[in-house]
């Protein structure tokens, strides 16, 4: 079992790193082979929105950094975990873009999901998404957004199992490790 973990942090957050390195403790407590990537440190260039990856080269963006590794194994993993400081209700701009960047994972056509219009799956298997995100402090609205945003991404990256959530700099690392767990169990992860 592959897992990868996109580390969305900026320079100096504790939090997440100590959420990342629980998360690493527990997958490869369960036997998962994890892969993190602290996407700050990585060279990876917004999208440009050219499509070349759909058209010119399928399923590979025409940028070769790092970018494309993180597409690469977003599709190879069984499960994905995203963590990132809750910025505006959405993602660090290093997640951001790493997350954009995964566009070659789907294909140019489009079809109806429980009613909307979504991109067609490119593979045959997508991996299990956790979207952990971290607060300084509970906030209603960014939360909701936050979430709804997790969400939207999974039904996108067609997850077959899901789950997102909100921890503060204010939990203790037991309350961090149990809405960890939690969530890794919600997304359908034995642990």
């Amino acid at each position: 079992m592959q897992a990868l973990i996109l580390d969305g942090s900026f320079v100096g957050d504790d939090v997440i790193t100590a959420s990342r390195e629980a998360i690493e403790g527990e997958l490869r407590t369960g036997g998962w082979n994890v892969n993190s990537f602290t996407l700050r440190d990585m060279d990876i260039a917004a999208c440009r929105g050219c499509f070349k990856c759909w058209i010119q080269t399928p399923g590979v963006c025409i940028v070769d950094d790092a970018g494309r590794r993180v597409a690469e194994q977003f599709i190879k993993s069984d499960l994905v975990v995203f963590l990132s400081p809750v910025t505006f209700g959405g993602y660090s701009s290093f997640l951001k873009k790493g997350v954009d960047r995964m566009i070659p994972n789907v294909l140019p056509f489009f079809e109806k999901i429980q009613g909307e219009v979504h991109h067609k799956r490119r593979y045959d298997a997508y991996p299990r998404l956790v979207v952990l995100g971290v607060l300084p402090q509970p906030g209603a609205e960014g939360e909701r957004i936050f979430l709804s945003l997790a969400a939207r991404n999974a039904i996108n990256f067609y997850s077959p199992g899901f789950a997102a959530g909100i921890i503060y700099p204010a939990h203790d690392a037991a309350a961090r490790k149990q809405e960890i767990t939690t969530l890794l169990r919600k997304a359908g992860v034995a642990v």
